[in-house]
């Protein structure tokens, strides 16, 4: 048997060997398989607005080499002659899904295999059939993960060039080999092949030149710049970690008028004591949806623009126990009676918040061609409304229950200021991913005021004729400046047109 075991063990594992195997090797057979037949189309402007389009076939020594189907003719385009190069991509979304759904089927089977068989409890899974399952799961969403980023990846690009320095130049030159159908040297035996029609664009004149071997294209029309327009729109949105100093403030003042007695209860059926400490907070929502910008570029360096984030609600409460009032507190201790309740009041505090602020931003557009990453400085001034609750109540829970309370609102709001740093990286022009942090300052003053916590007590034994009577302790809580800003940090996600 445990021979057998051994056998079952070693063959397991020697087929998992195997298919991390298939999955390294894999990707470079599918690419072997799919050698590039074409390369991308581009559309060239001249220094003097002439239009050069069609097939790149090579880049040799900052010299485009395009192929015009057209006329069947080639054109030398030197890179120094070029102000612009639109890249039409190609739509990859089957080549993306083909390889998520073999990559993530792959990698299931292999969590399925390795994670063994479940000999016990209610679902008595091999692991061959865990495979098969865990491996179809995988294989869908690797499927969807990998159409849509290609997708994304390939969205049409484009390139100004607007320096002449050699550096960037080669640069330019050596991105563009990648989308080129030779991406090493240009074949000397390279022929056109034939082509079974020819659409002619009575838009268009085309003439062709032996002696440079060019194809010029001309618009009726001329065209000239607004292919990099500076002035453009960015909208963003940051989901992530926003941390309030408002909390804060509410446990300070829960603090201050003493309302900090532990409260100790059991835990039945299970057994144990749980202890909550004082202040206590009840809700203080800090992953949130933290910020929507949007930003106008006044040029390629600076923006201006306007900013929301919700400031999210947040709670604390505090306890207050007074002894010397209820009759349970004076049973004779000396036969084993002790108080089994105390005569305890609660204060809770609420509030919620917004922020809009007008922003002023340095930020420097990227290419998105030989520069992707960027970074996005912001400032902003702006306006934060708040509404802020405080109970009086006989329960830590009372304002979820809806028992009788005191409550005193207040609605305010103040001057804010936001400071934010953005990383970010641009897929193409139009999309971005990044990181950011940013730390508001929002000022809320609220005049003092008082509340009554109230209580319940008994004046004596109920065979005594003793009854329930309710109190209030009276509380009075000074001004207040109140800070409901804080630091956040998280992921944005942006387009751009």
């Amino acid at each position: 048997m445990e021979h057998l075991r051994n056998t079952k063990f070693l063959s397991r594992k020697w087929l998992t060997i195997l298919l991390c195997l298939a999955i390294l090797l894999s990707p470079s057979r599918i690419a072997t398989a799919n050698d590039k037949k074409t390369g991308n189309n581009l559309s060239i402007t001249m220094n003097n607005d002439r239009i050069v389009e069609g097939e790149l076939l090579a880049v040799q020594d900052n010299v485009l080499i395009i192929l015009n189907r057209g006329v069947l003719d080639t054109s030398y385009v030197c890179i120094t002659e070029v102000t612009h190069i639109n890249i039409e991509k190609k739509n990859k979304f089957l080549d993306g899904a083909i390889k998520g759904f073999f990559i993530g089927g792959m990698t299931g089977v292999i969590i399925g295999l390795v994670s063994g068989d479940n000999e016990r409890g209610f679902f008595r899974v091999s692991a061959p059939q865990k495979a098969v399952i865990i491996g179809t799961g995988l294989s869908i969403l690797g499927a969807v993960i990998g159409g849509t980023g290609r997708v994304i990846s390939n969205i049409e690009q484009s390139v100004s060039i607007t320096s002449t320095s050699p550096d960037q130049l080669d640069l330019v030159c050596n991105n563009l080999k990648k989308y080129a159908r030779f991406e090493g040297a240009f074949p000397s035996d390279f022929s056109i092949e034939p082509v079974t029609f020819i659409v002619k664009d009575p838009l268009y004149v085309v003439e062709t030149t032996n002696e440079v071997r060019e194809t010029k294209r001309y618009n009726h029309v001329p065209r000239s710049g607004g292919f990099d327009t500076i002035k453009r729109f960015h909208i963003s949105i940051s989901p992530g970690y926003f941390k309030s100093s408002g909390i804060g403030e509410i446990r300070d003042i829960i603090e201050s008028i003493e309302f900090t007695d532990k409260r100790t209860s059991s835990n039945w059926p299970f057994g144990g004591v749980t202890t909550i400490e004082y202040p206590h907070t009840l809700k203080n929502r800090n992953i949130c949806f933290k910020d929507i910008k949007l930003d106008y570029s006044l040029n390629g360096t600076f923006t201006v623009g306007m900013a929301y984030s919700p400031l999210g609600e947040h709670g604390a409460s505090g306890r207050h126990v007074i002894r010397g009032l209820d009759y349970r507190e004076f049973l004779d201790e000396e036969y084993g009676q002790t108080p089994y309740e105390y005569v305890d009041t609660y204060i809770i505090g609420f509030y919620t918040g917004h922020a809009f602020f007008l922003t002023a931003s340095y930020f420097s557009l990227p290419d998105a061609f030989y520069k992707n990453q960027t970074i996005k400085l912001i400032v902003g001034i702006g306006y934060v409304p708040m509404a802020l609750d405080f109970y009086g109540s006989d329960s830590d829970y009372s304002v979820f229950n809806l028992l009788p309370v005191d409550h005193k609102n207040f609605i305010n709001g103040s001057f804010g200021v936001l400071v934010s740093a953005e990383m970010m990286h641009f897929i193409n022009k139009k999309i971005s991913i990044g990181l950011n942090a940013d730390y508001k300052y929002a000022m809320v003053k609220t005049n003092g005021f008082s509340i009554n916590a109230p209580y319940s007590y008994y004046d004596g034994p109920s065979f005594e004729g003793g009854e329930r009577r309710q109190g209030a302790l009276h509380v009075d809580i000074p001004d207040r400046t109140w800070n409901l800003g804080g630091l956040g940090f998280g992921v944005s996600m942006g387009l751009h047109f």
